[in-house]
């Protein structure tokens, strides 16, 4: 979602689609404050998630090599 909401900041920032039907044009060329922060926080967030996904899938290869099974964070033993 990250990726696809900074693909939509970048592509109306650099290409000229015109109007689609009802909607308006969507082109601005300029970077102002808002958009700019728009940008730097989608990137970030397509950053963590990847992180978050690799980190996930590196733990749940690691465990499945050693037989180990995961344990929640903060799970009381019986």
């Amino acid at each position: 979602m990250a990726a696809t909401g900074l693909a939509a900041v970048l592509f109306y920032r650099y290409v000229h689609v015109g109007s689609v039907g009802p909607p308006p044009t969507m082109y601005e060329p300029p970077w102002y404050p808002e958009r700019t922060a728009s940008a730097v926080a989608e990137a970030a967030a397509m950053i963590i998630a990847a992180a978050g996904l690799l980190l996930t899938h590196r733990l749940g290869a690691n465990s499945r090599g050693s037989g180990a099974v995961p344990v929640l964070i903060g799970a009381r033993s019986k």
